[in-house]
Formats: C-alpha cells, structure tokens, sequence
C-alpha cells in the first residue's frame, strides 16, 4: 500500500445508530476513495473490496486493520473470487485489449498470472481444490491454478443468467440446467442457496423472488434486490433501493425469511445508502457498503 493511499484511508471501528434500526459498525472508512462490493473470505477473516466504478481491489481483515492493495485497474474489482482456504484472491484486469487472469496472496500480496486460452472471460470460480471454472460466451473451459489449495467442497453449482434464463452449472456433469421460472421477465442478481435447493433473483420491474427447485414453489417477497443467503439457507438479506432515474436516492437492508415472512428493516437512514450486503459465513453479522460515502460496514444479525 503506498502512501497515499496510506493517508487516504481511515481504518475505523466505531458503532454508528443515528436513525438505524440497529447500530452499524464501519469496518473501513475512506476519505477520497468510495469502497464498495465487499466479498468476505470462506473463514471469516479478510475481506475483499473495491472502488467506485469496480477500479482496484485490496483486502482487508475484519478486525479493521492490515489493508493491502493487489490492483488499481479499473474494471479489477468486478470478478473477485477467494480461494475455499481464503488463501488467494482471483481477479480479472483488463490490459491492452485483453483480459488476464490474476490470482494474489492473501498473506504476502504477491501477485502471479495465470495463462488463459481466450482473450475475454466472462467469469471465473474456483470449484474443487486448485481446479478453476472459466466462462465465456456459454463455452466452459476449465483450468489448474497450480497451488497447493485445500478445500472440503466438490463440484460446487455455479448459477448465473443471460437476463432471459437462469443457468445452473455443475462442474462434472455434462448438461446444463435452465431455469425459467417466471416466463417473459428479465433476470438479475441469481443466488443459490447454500444447499442447493433454492434460488433467490430479482424480476426486472418486478420483486424478489425465491424458486424452489425441488417443489417448483416461488415465493414473492416483495421488492427488492441483491440477495444475499444466510449460511443455514433459512434466511435472505437485501436491499430495497429507490432512484429518480439517474442516480440512488435511498437504499436499505432487509431480513427475510426465503419464503417471505418475518421481513425485518435493519437500516433505516435518509443520507445513507446501504448496499450489496451478505453474511459472515457463521451468520452472525452481515457485511456492505454504503455505496459512494465510500464506507464499508457489518452489522448484527438481530437474535430472536
């Protein structure tokens, strides 16, 4: 980390209530660089983020301290992938009309890259121990990373949409499911519950919906966006935001249960935007940001 950024950043740790529903704690404060989109480590120790436009990426731990920064190209932060040890972080730049693929350490910062057989990919995951998934224009290329990484999941399903279907990749198998739940709607933001056996999208114009793969049962749980899965698949947080048609004016965090009942209001500020939220993997707090005031934040997952 340079000095610069050394001076830009405010590492803070103090509890924030104003006009919440629940005292927020700000993990990373910024005073010239807006920090968004956090990506918490498998166990619970680092998280990933970027800025504004998706330009860089560093990490940081959830105590608040050692930030580090891996990349300050634009575009870096938009594909952020941790490793199922949380010893590595992929990422994807783009450089002189070409993508490439970057994996960093966690621990040392040391950044190495990884050859890739296509110019653009559309995304990239790591899914069985060092083995890694590359897609691009639906055609699936899988690659090895090379390190010595440990993990206890296999094969894990992948989902992502075209806005017209919803796709569900397992790494193995030779076909793809497509999912289409609500016929002539667009798709966004698809989750996948822990387990497997449920899918959170928003309907463009629409709500948030929960599809049950099993059951073909779909819940309405009313407007919304950016779900997020709670480790036990019981519960979704996410974000009702309002716009004027050109930028936010309003945006909020919410708890539900994925079948729509027990809706629980976890912020509620007028100069705040909470945004792009998930769970600690124990499922204790919630981590997001608070999109241009440039605060990344976690807050208590209320016990009942």
């Amino acid at each position: 980390m340079n000095d610069r950024i050394q001076h830009l950043i405010l590492v803070a740790s103090f509890l924030i209530s104003g006009n919440g529903v629940l005292a927020q704690k700000v993990l990373l404060k910024g005073e010239e660089i807006a920090f968004i989109a956090p990506e918490i480590s498998p166990d619970g120790m680092y998280v990933a983020i970027t800025s504004k436009g998706y330009t860089g990426l560093w990490t940081i731990r959830t105590d608040g301290y050692n930030l580090r920064q891996f990349s300050s190209v634009r575009g870096a932060g938009y594909i952020k992938r941790w490793s199922p040890d949380s010893k590595w972080i992929l990422y994807r730049e783009n450089t002189d009309g070409k993508q490439e693929l970057k994996i960093g350490e966690t621990y040392t910062r040391n950044v190495s890259s990884i050859s890739i057989p296509m110019r653009k990919f559309e995304d990239v995951r790591w899914i069985d121990n060092d083995k890694l998934y590359l897609r691009s224009g639906g055609k699936i290329t899988y690659l090895r990373s090379g390190l010595n990484v440990q993990s206890n999941k296999k094969n894990q399903t992948i989902v992502y949409t075209d806005s017209e279907k919803i796709y569900l990749e397992s790494p193995g198998k030779k076909s793809t499911d497509i999912i289409d739940p609500v016929l002539g709607v667009q798709y966004f933001d698809p989750a996948l519950s822990p387990d497997g056996r449920m899918l959170a999208f928003e309907i463009l114009g629409g709500n948030l919906q929960v599809y049950e793969l099993n059951t073909f049962q779909l819940h309405d749980l009313g407007r919304g966006g950016n779900p997020g899965w709670s480790p036990d698949g019981k519960k979704i947080v996410y974000q009702i935001t309002l716009d004027d048609g050109h930028s936010v004016i309003s945006s909020d965090l919410y708890l539900i249960n994925f079948d729509g009942t027990d809706k629980l209001q976890l912020t509620k500020t007028q100069d705040v935007h909470e945004m792009r939220p998930s769970f600690y993997p124990k499922g204790n707090r919630i981590i997001y940001d608070t999109d241009l005031l440039g605060e990344i934040r976690t807050i208590k997952v209320p016990v009942k």
